[in-house]
């Protein structure tokens, strides 16, 4: 399969069993994590084909980075904006400390490792989790801080784009976000960290994402 079709079958199985967990039905959310068990990404990302190289304007001071409640403040805005949607392959994703808190309850059905570790994480950390790309690269002038430098990436596409521009790769545009109806299970976050014990040592750092999201959602709906 390639990899969109398995991001697909993960985020099939990953919304299954999040639902069947916050309704309770841990048989069903057993079954659907079953079946994408131990799948462990192999490791290994290309780098995007760049057409240019390019560097910092000389004499440029790297941009201060915002402190990091404020920075997954910012992430989670662009997710919430961005629909939980890669900008630039356009796959439907899951933010990472969902998938995190799913991971608590069947961590042998779906690793996780904090540094991504090759074979020590299930695939669906890269194909579906969530990254706040800056689309104009902090170590080469963009603003950190800019809530429009960001752009929601899957890490697969994150890793891949590095501290490249969008001029400087072959091929790579942003795209809007074509399902207006996809949430990224985000309403389910909160009964789902519940649910599984709300663990606060699992490396998915709820306390700061679960407001976050929540206030992006709330936010959003203000609009």
């Amino acid at each position: 399969m390639s990899p969109s079709a398995d991001a697909e079958r993960y985020r099939g199985a990953i919304t299954t069993a999040v639902r069947a967990l916050v309704a309770g039905d841990l048989p069903g959310a057993y079954a659907a994590t079953s079946s994408i068990a131990g799948e462990i990404w192999p490791g290994g990302v290309l780098a995007a084909k760049r057409v240019r190289e390019a560097s910092l304007t000389p004499g440029a001071s790297p941009p201060a980075r915002p402190n990091s409640t404020e920075y997954v403040r910012l992430k989670a805005r662009a997710y919430v904006r961005d629909r939980a949607q890669c900008r630039y392959c356009g796959q439907r994703l899951i933010p990472t400390a969902i998938l995190v808190a799913l991971h608590s309850k069947y961590p042998s059905e779906v690793p996780y490792n904090t540094r991504f570790r090759r074979g020590s994480i299930h695939s669906a950390f890269w194909l579906l989790g969530t990254e706040a790309d800056h689309v104009h690269a902090g170590s080469r002038g963009g603003r950190w801080d800019s809530f429009d430098n960001l752009a929601t990436a899957c890490v697969v596409c994150n890793t891949a784009k590095g501290d490249a521009d969008l001029e400087d790769l072959d091929g790579w545009t942003l795209r809007d976000p074509a399902d207006q109806e996809w949430d990224g299970l985000i309403p389910l976050y909160r009964p789902l960290w519940q649910q599984v014990g709300r663990p606060t040592s699992d490396g998915g750092g709820h306390k700061s994402w679960l407001p976050a999201l929540e206030a992006a959602r709330a936010a959003d709906h203000l609009e």
